[in-house]
């Protein structure tokens, strides 16, 4: 287990140069906007390992892949190779796909830092994955605000969106967010139902 731990530090330090160089080069040959995004996934791509240390917790591989995996198709596929333009819905099946993803990962680590409460263990899950799309949202506005950019699609065909319309994508991305949550929860509670497993029990 020990020597798994390491391999799963090491390809995740290892990310971490890749894009962080990434971010080197952009910053001094290619535009702010693609050296930003480089620079938010290296740090992105050191949460699991905060999580580790926090919390003293293991997080599983096929966990760590499913969430480096968010990140390549936001950042790099979503946000530098313009995805989120060219592909329909594109945006919108990755707030619903990471916000399960992340509640996912709430209840693992409730398992390890709450009481055998089923109530609790839902409800950290819940509003661990909402919480992430809540921050999210920041980062796209700060990334919005000090990069010129459009990531929260306040511009449409070169006009500024006002009112109602501007606010448009990020409170469509909160409620995807929202419904991702609740499928979690809702399919949690039935698998633990039906196989009647007790919350501590749960195996991943």
């Amino acid at each position: 287990m020990e020597r798994k731990e390491k391999y799963k530090k090491a390809c995740i330090i290892i990310m971490f140069l890749m894009a962080f160089s990434a971010f080197l080069f952009c910053l001094i040959y290619s535009t702010m906007f693609n050296a930003m995004q480089f620079l938010f996934l290296s740090l992105c791509i050191l949460f699991p390992l905060l999580i580790n240390i926090i919390f003293k917790l293991k997080i599983p591989f096929y966990l760590i892949f499913v969430y480096m995996f968010f990140l390549v198709a936001h950042f790099i596929m979503g946000e530098i190779l313009n995805f989120y333009v060219f592909v329909s819905y594109y945006d919108t099946m990755l707030h619903y796909l990471s916000a399960i993803c992340i509640c996912f990962l709430g209840f693992h680590i409730s398992n390890y830092t709450l009481k055998d409460n089923i109530i609790y263990k839902i409800a950290f899950s819940f509003m661990f994955g909402m919480s992430a799309e809540f921050l999210w949202e920041i980062l796209e506005y700060s990334i919005d605000h000090f990069c010129n950019t459009n990531m929260q699609r306040f511009i449409k065909d070169g006009i500024i969106l006002v009112g109602h319309m501007a606010l448009y994508d990020t409170i469509k991305d909160m409620i995807v967010a929202l419904s991702g949550c609740m499928t979690f929860v809702i399919v949690l509670l039935l698998f633990l139902k039906r196989k009647k497993i007790r919350p501590t029990s749960f195996k991943y």
